[in-house]
């Protein structure tokens, strides 16, 4: 297939990288660049483009998007868009994917060593967001609070599931260390803790989830984390300072 990988951000080139080790024809474009044909291709562009380019390529082709997903199709497509959520293909999330039936809470969090706490896109706890999201399902309400800590930003989210799982994650640097991790508890009783480090090294976690979203292109029966998913994370961490509720298009 001839592959857009529309760039700006730091992990485009590893995209077309793996892409072209994969057999496929990749195409790099800057973030200005005009439309250009393609079968399918890769957003990760600057945040503040994002929205054109899912707009410009949704309708045409398939689309693997990193997150933050800014923006969404308003109507299910034809095509498989995919969010380029690397981290819910490691072994940990996809095996909790599979057992969380039964489950009734579940805190997240992610205590980072880095003390200011910045990340491009402002939108501290999206990866958690997005991981509760892909475990407990969309959301009926929830309530985002933020707090500066010793010059360092701190997230603390509520969620109620529409599964009816209640969530919370926690985003800050209590420990100053590099962890991620969830604490389930089942209606049985059963309590789990898993933790594990980032993917963001380890460029099989990277194969697998493109290659995943190229079985789905000729395949749509595999199941695949859609842009859906990423838009509503985005929406409840950027705009969840008041209580709501939304709808997303299925």
């Amino acid at each position: 297939m001839k592959i857009n990988v529309i760039s700006g951000t730091a992990n485009a080139l590893k995209y077309a990288s793996i892409l072209a080790r994969f057999g496929h024809s990749v195409n790099i474009l800057k973030p200005t660049d005009q439309y250009t044909p393609c079968d399918a291709v890769v957003i990760a562009s600057p945040i503040e483009m994002r929205k054109h380019h899912l707009m410009t390529y949704a309708k045409v082709c398939p689309v693997l998007c990193e997150s933050p997903v800014t923006w969404c199709p308003s109507v299910k497509e034809k095509y498989p868009h995919m969010l380029a959520a690397y981290w819910l293909f490691t072994s940990a999330v996809h095996r909790l994917r599979n057992v969380t039936y039964g489950a009734t809470y579940a805190h997240l969090w992610f205590d980072c060593r880095r003390r200011d706490l910045q990340d491009c896109s402002d939108l501290h706890g999206l990866r958690e967001m997005v991981t509760a999201l892909y475990l407990f399902g969309s959301l009926q309400d929830s309530k985002v609070f933020r707090r500066r800590v010793d010059g360092g930003d701190v997230i603390v989210a509520l969620c109620c599931h529409k599964s009816g799982v209640l969530s919370t994650i926690n985003y800050g640097n209590h420990s100053i260390s590099y962890e991620r991790g969830i604490r389930i508890m089942y209606n049985s009783g059963k309590v789990e803790q898993v933790t594990w480090d980032s993917p963001d090294v380890n460029d099989n976690i990277y194969r697998k989830m493109i290659s995943h979203w190229l079985r789905a292109i000729k395949d749509q029966g595999i199941e695949w984390p859609t842009l859906a998913l990423g838009y509503e994370a985005y929406l409840t961490i950027k705009h969840g300072e008041e209580q709501h509720e939304f709808e997303i298009p299925e």
